[in-house]
């Protein structure tokens, strides 16, 4: 036995140093990595952590674990490797590679604490009012300007109206600034009821007035402006509505312009009980506001602050000033200047001056009892038989200087002495008897020399004339001329 053993050991030490010894015929690379294990360790909280079932791994290896997707719970790790988290699943899914030597990862629950709220972001500041300039109450001002929510709709600017014609040039409402301040409180109170104004009339140019006063001369309903003229020529009354929020007409007793009982204050005879409920919501708000209600008609209110008429301002004209438009509907929208092509004439001077002021240019007035009986006098009439009108010589001066530049002693005086004159009024009279209203329309314009506007029209008879004006430094047009075309 005892030489067996010997025996033994040496055979074991010639296989070992066999098996280490290099192979002859293949002799290892240089850079040879002998294969070999290594290990990984976790360490910290793992009450939460799925460990990898074995724990050594070859190189290069990758290490799988895992840890449950627990919302409210947070893991962080400890290491000197790199550790990739990926979620699958239920779980969150990590993973790294193996170095070359023993790893710790230290995994550490923490404490869950939610992320905070985001702050809410803050109310934006509203953009300040814009600043209003000062302005004097008797100013006018455009009504759309302070009142944005008001619906302008001036009925005499269409022809939705009693007239049937478009009697302004202008479609914006102006009154003073003093009444469009107490609009403005009538207007937020109302928007608290769920309405809005409706504004149908506001300033009414001195000019209109005639005009709807030569064609309805009722002093119930149209203003005489022999009178006075009317309180929408002062620009502190408006004829208003009420719609709805979305615009929505709400009922009232009457439409606008109702020459009839149904117009005035007196409820009784309206069948419709919000009707009634509505013009009074109108009533009561504008009187709260410092109106005053015009008995005759429901729709319209006088500022209490009162004004002189306004004889100089005119609403912004909604047509070029010198094209057809203009001339068609403002220059010749005009009784007074129409009157100017009721006579022939190749000078201003020799306009006829019966054939305009008896048509009616101006504001022709009626005489006082005192005046008739001097009329008769000096006119030698031992009766009055049909109206007798008068116009001063400033009325008389006022349009020919107006549309012609001159005064009456700068024309020849033709057709002058068709009035009575008399001197301690310094006025002029006639009887007038029916007027023939002319609507002459302009066809053409021609600008063929600097500054001179031609337009030609058809006269009663149908032969074409052409008249001639000259514009102004003032920027308005003098008549110069109004001939009938020859052949």
């Amino acid at each position: 036995m005892k030489r067996i053993i010997p025996a033994l050991l040496a055979l074991m030490l010639i296989l070992s140093a066999c098996s280490s010894a290099p192979a002859v015929q293949s002799e290892p690379e240089s850079n040879a990595i002998e294969p070999e294990t290594f290990s990984v360790s976790f360490d910290g909280d793992l009450e939460n952590v799925i460990l990898p079932e074995k724990t050594e791994y070859q190189p290069a290896e990758t290490v799988f674990f895992k840890l449950p997707h627990i919302d409210d719970k947070v893991f962080e790790f400890y290491s000197e490797i790199s550790i990739s988290r990926d979620y699958l699943a239920d779980y969150d899914y990590c993973s790294f590679m193996m170095p070359a030597e023993n790893v710790t990862i230290t995994i550490r629950e923490l404490e869950y604490v939610p992320e905070p709220e985001p702050e809410p972001e803050p109310e934006p500041e509203p953009e300040p009012e814009p600043e209003i300039p000062a302005h004097d109450n008797s100013e006018f001002v455009r009504v759309a300007d302070f009142i944005p929510n008001a619906v302008i709709n001036l009925r005499y600017a269409t022809e939705d109206n009693f007239t049937g014609s478009v009697i302004y040039d202008f479609t914006d409402a102006y009154l003073r600034y003093g009444t469009v301040a107490k609009l403005m409180d009538v207007e937020a109170e109302l928007e608290g009821y769920g309405y809005r104004l409706m504004i149908w009339d506001a300033f009414r140019p001195a000019e209109a007035q005639w005009t709807l006063w030569n064609i309805w001369p009722d002093a119930e309903y149209v203003a005489d402006p022999t009178n006075g003229f009317s309180s929408h020529t002062r620009g502190n009354t408006v004829d208003v509505t009420l719609v709805g929020a979305d615009g929505e007409w709400m009922r009232m007793p009457s439409d606008f312009d109702e020459f009839s009982t149904l117009a005035d204050r007196d409820y009784g005879d309206v069948d419709f009980e919000d009707a009634v409920t509505n013009v009074l919501t109108l009533q009561n708000t504008m009187e709260a506001h410092g109106f005053i209600p015009y008995d005759s008609e429901w729709w319209h209110f006088s500022d209490s602050d009162e004004y002189e008429v306004e004889a100089e301002f005119a609403p912004p004209c909604k047509y070029e000033p010198g094209s057809l438009e203009w001339f068609n509907n403002v220059y010749f929208k005009s009784a007074s200047a129409r009157a100017f092509l009721n006579s022939e004439y190749a000078d201003i001077a020799d306009v006829n001056l019966y054939m305009l002021f008896y048509d009616g240019a101006g504001d022709s007035a009626y005489p006082s009892p005192d005046e008739l009986e001097a009329f008769k006098v000096k006119g030698g009439y031992e009766d009055i038989y049909t109206d007798v009108s008068k116009f001063t010589s400033e009325q008389a001066n006022a349009i020919l200087i107006k549309y012609t530049g001159k005064t009456i002693d700068e024309t020849n005086k033709i057709g002058l002495d068709h009035f009575t004159y008399l001197e301690e009024y310094d006025a002029y009279y006639h009887m007038h008897g029916d007027t023939n209203a002319n609507t002459f329309v302009m066809d053409s314009l021609v600008a063929d020399e600097p500054g001179i506007v031609r337009l030609t029209y058809y006269g009663w008879s149908g032969e074409q004339y052409i008249v001639s004006l000259a514009e102004a430094e003032n920027g308005t047009y003098y008549i110069i001329s109004n001939v009938k075309v020859t052949e």
